[in-house]
């Protein structure tokens, strides 16, 4: 399987080629995740509600 480099805060990973790749950022806990990584498009740190939006401190991800 093909790879990719990715560079963020000092560290290198290698992932598999064609996946997307966006920094981490400083959560309410004070951690710094440094990379979300996936085989597909990430979502948003932010989505709409009824009541206008929420953003997360990570991705809006759902596993299944």
């Amino acid at each position: 399987m093909p790879l990719q480099l990715v560079a963020t805060a000092g560290a290198r990973f290698d992932i598999p080629a064609g996946w997307q790749t966006r920094p981490g950022s400083i959560n309410p806990s004070g951690n710094r995740p440094l990379l979300f990584i996936g085989p597909g498009a990430l979502p948003s740190d932010c989505v709409e509600t009824p009541s206008g939006g929420v953003c997360h401190p990570w991705p809006d991800v759902h596993l299944g």
